[in-house]
């Protein structure tokens, strides 16, 4: 007689396995659903999406780029995105670097903006006049607490020079 609940459980056990892993494939799916139109909306159309401003500021007499990004959520699910860029020497140095992240619930936009700002005597001190700037790009997408994410990281893009 005690065989019978036994194998009753093993159905229990097998059908609450299932349902787990059911679950997972849905958040899953809705993972990858909300980061790829996010990463598609970027890639389709990317003069709307990322925009460098350059300028000088002839009051404070500083050098400044803007580096902006406009995000798209048109997923499912909250998305968390990180944006951080770094500038750095020929020879590897870094010289300055920021990071912005935010939160973007469903059928949601954000710009994120990164600013630069170097003296004219960081320009000199660095060695800009004679060899250009480099710079890292990195964007993060993260998805059901930090569960699932893609991170993206572009690097060794050189800011002027001929």
């Amino acid at each position: 007689m005690s065989l019978g609940r036994y194998r009753y459980l093993s159905i229990g056990l097998r059908a609450s396995i299932l349902a787990i892993d059911l679950c997972i494939l849905i958040l899953l799916s809705l993972s990858l659903y909300t980061i790829s139109t996010s990463l598609m909306d970027i890639m389709s159309n990317p003069n709307e999406s990322i925009n460098v401003d350059f300028g000088f500021n002839d009051v404070s007499r500083e050098y400044f780029m803007i580096i902006r990004l406009n995000v798209v959520n048109n997923g499912f699910v909250d998305m968390n995105v990180k944006f951080d860029a770094s500038i750095f020497t020929s020879s590897g140095v870094i010289v300055r670097s920021a990071s912005n992240s935010t939160i973007l619930p469903p059928r949601s936009s954000k710009t994120l903006s990164l600013k630069f700002t170097f003296s004219e005597s960081d320009i000199l001190n660095y060695g800009f006049d004679v060899n250009p700037p480099y710079m890292n790009l990195g964007l993060e997408f993260r998805v059901i607490s930090n569960l699932f994410g893609l991170k993206i990281d572009v690097g060794n893009i050189r800011i002027g020079g001929g």
